[in-house]
C-alpha cells in the first residue's frame, strides 16, 4: 500500500491578494510560513521514503521551510506534473472576479482555460505522477508539496467526490491518503 503525505505550498503574497497564481509565482508570507512550520508538526511522526515537489518556487520555498524544521527528510524529486493548473489569461486576475468562470470550468472539465489548461489536462496530469508513485513506491510512504487545484484533483479523484460538492484545503492541514490501487484512497485530514 502506497502511503502519501500531502501538504499545499505556503500562503503566499499573491494568495493573500486574492490573485489567481496559476503557474507563477510570488514569495511566501510570513504567514505562509508559519503554517508551514505548523504543518513540519504534524510531519515529524512519519518516516518519508521519498519527498516530491511541484517544480514552482512557492512549493520549493515551502519545502525548504519544512526542511528546515525536519532536516532528516530525503533529497526532493522536483516535478512539473505537481504544479497548479494554468489559468492562461485568467492569471494575475482578482480570484473573486472570475470565480463564476472558474466554478464552470470545475463543473465541464473539458474546457480550457484561454492560453492555459483544461481540468483534464490537470486531471491527466495528476494521475500520470500516481501511477508513476504506485509503481516505484509500494509499501513506502511519500511526501508531495503541490497546489490547491492539485490537491482538490487528488481528493475529487480519488474519493469520488462530486464536482458540485467544494473541497476546502485549510491551510495548516496535512493530508495522508492510503492507495491501494489506482482507483481509490482513504483519505486522513492531520
Amino acid at each position: 500500500m502506497l502511503n502519501v503525505v500531502m501538504v499545499r505550498h505556503g500562503q503566499t503574497e499573491g494568495n493573500a491578494g486574492g490573485l489567481i497564481q496559476g503557474q507563477n509565482d510570488t514569495p511566501l508570507t510570513a504567514e505562509g510560513i508559519k503554517d508551514t512550520l505548523a504543518k513540519a508538526v504534524k510531519l515529524e511522526k512519519f518516516k518519508f521514503n521519498t519527498v516530491y515537489s511541484s517544480d514552482l518556487g512557492r512549493a520549493k520555498h515551502t519545502l525548504k521551510a519544512l526542511r528546515g524544521a525536519l532536516p532528516s527528510l530525503p533529497e526532493a524529486v522536483y516535478s512539473k506534473h505537481l504544479r497548479e493548473i494554468d489559468f492562461g489569461e485568467y492569471t494575475g486576475m482578482k480570484k473573486e472576479e472570475i470565480m463564476p468562470t472558474i466554478l464552470r470550468h470545475k463543473a465541464d472539465t473539458s474546457m480550457k482555460y484561454p492560453g492555459g489548461e483544461s481540468g483534464d489536462d490537470l486531471i491527466k496530469r495528476v494521475r500520470r505522477f500516481f501511477t508513476k508513485c504506485l509503481d516505484r513506491h509500494k509499501n513506502e510512504t511519500v511526501l508531495v508539496v503541490s497546489h490547491y487545484g492539485v490537491m482538490e484533483t487528488v481528493i475529487r479523484k480519488f474519493t469520488d467526490r462530486p464536482a458540485d460538492v467544494p473541497v476546502t484545503i485549510d491551510p495548516e492541514a496535512v493530508y495522508q491518503l492510503c492507495f491501494d490501487g489506482l482507483t481509490s484512497a482513504n483519505v486522513k485530514v492531520l
